[in-house]
């Protein structure tokens, strides 16, 4: 991916996410190593701070929008958040692949997954984000299943502005 990635746009792929990507979401701390050649490791490797890996699952939660702009195609988030091909995993028989996302159709839900259980989870039906970091493996259904159960209620929380405004400002896209 990435080796594709620098052959289309004549950069690394990280400094094409260091401008694309990290660069709008405010995302500076973070790794990524290369290979001999100098290329961005394309399919394991990306070392980011959880407050960071949220925002990435915040733009997917919004089809690409992060505050005014548009970074990635919605046809892109429709795409992965739909994803069909089939991978057989034992103990997530439902889980399904397309580009570098994985989704559990009968859940609604898709993510990014990493070594370990280092995922990315946009739950769109319950408007949730949620990152976990870890070091065993863990079956996506069931922590999918865990997360969207934790955060179902019988009645709607009473309005509260003062916490929307502190939830707006802390997730607020810094200017430039």
């Amino acid at each position: 991916m990435s080796a594709l990635i620098t052959q289309l746009t004549g950069r690394t792929a990280e400094d094409f996410a260091r401008t694309k990507l990290f660069g709008p979401l405010g995302i500076t701390d973070y790794s990524w190593p290369r290979d001999p050649l100098g290329q961005s490791y394309g399919g394991w490797g990306l070392s980011l701070k959880p407050r960071d890996m949220a925002k990435i699952g915040y733009l997917y939660l919004r089809h690409g929008r992060w505050g005014e702009q548009q970074l990635l195609p919605p046809q892109w988030i429709e795409t992965v958040s739909h994803a069909t091909v089939n991978m057989n995993v034992p103990g997530d028989r439902d889980l399904r692949y397309a580009n570098q996302f994985w989704a559990l159709p009968d859940k609604h839900v898709f993510m990014t997954s990493g070594y370990h259980c280092q995922v990315i989870m946009v739950l769109p039906d319950v408007d949730i984000v949620a990152v976990t970091t870890g070091r065993d493996s863990c079956p996506l259904g069931k922590l999918a299943d865990a997360i969207s159960g934790a955060v179902r209620s019988d009645t709607a929380l009473p309005a509260s502005p003062e916490a929307a405004a502190s939830l707006a400002a802390a997730i607020r896209p810094e200017k430039q």
